[in-house]
């Protein structure tokens, strides 16, 4: 550009900073997704060597939801208990049993210190049904406005009942355009495996 080489030239004829030479431009990038997490709040997460597997999923929960905030990512958080009822008009119900959600974090607020603390007063304690925490994520995650959505749902897997309903629950956010993507913490190779298909 020609008018830059003339400033810079008569700044220099003058002994004078050239302002071109020292504008600093920002530019903050838009993020254009978000996700959900579903935290299983069964009682076997409290379970495995120190730290146990509840300690391990609130770690990571927090630690992701921290870092994707500083780069504008949207998420939201809840856990999710599933408790005996015969009652079917329950949200999340069942032929018998009903989810449970407690909403830990929403999306306009900030993963802090405070949040960090409040999960750790949290001690699991209810039944295990891995689709209502899939579902829960994925209720969730519908109310992001984002062009990606993914829904996580975070679990020790304890759950045999759910395998032949893993891909069709995939299949589901699919068409919601939400990504589902289950964190599942085991050392037992055959869950691995059947979460992993």
């Amino acid at each position: 550009n020609s008018s830059a080489i003339t400033d810079t030239y008569t700044s220099i004829k003058r002994n004078i900073d050239n302002r071109d030479r020292y504008e600093t431009y920002w530019r903050i990038p838009t993020v254009r997704c978000g996700f959900s997490f579903s935290i299983d709040f069964s009682g076997s997460m409290d379970s495995g060597p120190n730290p146990t597997t509840w300690e391990k999923v609130l770690s990571t929960a927090f630690c992701v939801g921290r870092l994707t905030q500083n780069m504008g990512v949207e998420s939201n958080c809840a856990i999710v208990g599933v408790s005996d009822s015969q009652s079917s008009s329950a949200y999340g119900a069942t032929e018998r049993y009903v989810a449970e959600a407690i909403v830990l974090k929403e999306l306009k607020e900030k993963w802090n210190d405070d949040l960090f603390t409040e999960l750790w007063r949290y001690q699991p304690c209810t039944g295990t049904y891995v689709s209502q925490y899939i579902q829960v994520a994925i209720d969730m995650a519908k109310r992001i406005n984002a062009s990606k959505r993914i829904a996580f749902f975070l679990t020790d897997g304890a759950d045999p009942g759910v395998y032949p309903y893993l891909q069709s629950l995939v299949d589901l956010a699919k068409a919601q355009g939400i990504h589902l993507i289950g964190i599942v913490y085991t050392r037992d190779e055959h869950m691995a495996r059947e979460y992993s298909k």
